[in-house]
């Protein structure tokens, strides 16, 4: 409930405006004159003034210049009797929020004090938006610095690397015969550096988009001291702040090349691919205290698309996952089996999170459906990976209950044609 605080020399002023705005659902206060209003103001400390221009004791200006010293949070506006433009002029620029003539049009009263409180929710929201981006750009600088002190050790890695090839070199020049063993450390340091190199790319990768993220944050700080900040600009800002993020999130990715624009089939090892998703995911259920029990035969090679059929792998555990965690099993297990089923690959997933409610049991492929909160997912996953796993690999992709959690099975040819 928003504080409103009034001051002004006309007792039956006080007293109409009180009631009225009472019943409007405002917690009011009062007081007769500026210096009897100075001192509701330090007791109550209100979220809106509604403050006299003229009283004998002290003038509005006067009352407004001593809020504005203690705080310019409050919102202030000036009522009066007369329509003094220049006195209007210096209200206003003082922060009065609006300037009200006598007698008093109660609706429009009613609208300028809600458009007050809806600024200061604004305000309040953008200055919960700003924390969290500081804190967040505090802790990307303090990776940065970390990134830093990595960057100095590989260059002095490097530099000792480089030092050393030269001289297995000339060791390798003269002595080529005896030099296997030197030369499996040249291939190793080799590695390193490589890997130095592409440490240093990312981490420079990340230095745009956080300087961007800081003039960001600036940029509203300004929009809002210009009184330029509304709703359309804070979203707009927010978004830039997410697809900067989203950039360095894709940069690691890319990095890591795992997602490819190519639509090729080509043949590729499953349990190679078992094994790289549950590699991008294991972080997550280990930090759930998620266990995984491995049940994979020997190797097979299929044909298809490995990056996608990797990201329906990825997709299925961590719908497991989440099922794991938002029903907060103990002893949570994710169990994998895989193997040769006569003239097929067959993979289950398995867990013991519950299972799904037989009623949507058959719905849960459908495009958009999802059984998740608002914010949380989008139910497109297990569709796409249905139409990965049958339309592009010719195989199929089921689901049931099995025991106390659901199970997943992917079944795909061995011996299918290239495309």
């Amino acid at each position: 409930m928003a504080r409103l605080l009034i001051i002004d020399d006309d007792l039956d002023m006080c007293k109409l405006l009180c009631t009225k705005l009472a019943r409007k659902g405002y917690n009011v206060f009062s007081a007769i004159g500026g210096k009897e209003g100075m001192e509701v103001f330090a007791k109550v400390v209100p979220d809106m003034v509604l403050v006299d221009l003229l009283m004998p004791d002290m003038s509005g200006i006067e009352v407004m210049k001593r809020i504005r010293k203690q705080s310019n949070l409050v919102e202030i506006f000036i009522i009066t009797a007369n329509e003094d433009m220049d006195t209007a002029v210096q209200a206003m620029r003082l922060g009065a929020f609006n300037y009200l003539v006598k007698p008093i049009n109660f609706s429009e009263l009613e609208i300028s004090l809600q458009r007050a409180m809806d600024k200061r929710k604004l305000s309040q929201k953008l200055d919960r938006y700003v924390k969290f981006l500081e804190g967040t750009i505090k802790e990307k600088d303090q990776e940065i610095c970390r990134r830093r002190e990595v960057e100095k050790e590989l260059k002095d890695v490097r530099d000792q690397l480089y030092e050393s090839n030269r001289n297995l070199e000339v060791l390798v020049e003269k002595e080529l015969h005896k030099s296997r063993a030197k030369d499996q450390i040249i291939t190793q340091q080799t590695r390193l550096a490589s890997m130095g190199e592409m440490i240093g790319n990312i981490a420079h990768q990340w230095r745009q988009p956080l300087s961007s993220l800081g003039v960001l944050i600036q940029d509203l700080k300004d929009a809002y001291d210009f009184e330029e900040l509304d709703e359309k600009y804070l979203n707009r800002s927010i978004g830039q702040a997410k697809g900067l993020i989203g950039h360095m999130s894709r940069t690691i990715d890319d990095f890591r090349n795992f997602f490819k624009s190519d639509k090729i089939k080509s043949e590729f090892n499953a349990q190679e691919s078992i094994y790289k998703a549950l590699n991008i995911i294991k972080a997550s259920l280990s930090n759930n205290f998620i266990a995984v029990r491995f049940d994979v035969e020997g190797e097979t090679n299929i044909i298809g698309l490995a990056n996608e059929f990797e990201q329906v792998l990825i997709n299925i555990l961590s719908n497991a996952r989440d099922a794991l965690v938002d029903n907060k099993v103990e002893n949570a297990l994710i169990t994998i089996s895989a193997g040769k089923e006569e003239s097929d690959y067959q993979i289950k997933i398995a867990d013991n999170g519950g299972g799904v409610l037989e009623e949507i049991l058959e719905r849960v492929f459908e495009p958009y459906f999802t059984t998740k909160e608002q914010g949380k997912g989008t139910g497109v996953g297990l569709y796409m990976s249905k139409i990965i796993i049958e339309k592009n690999m010719g195989g199929s992709l089921t689901v049931q209950n099995f025991g106390d959690g659901a199970e997943f099975t992917i079944r795909v040819p061995i011996n299918v044609e290239k495309d």
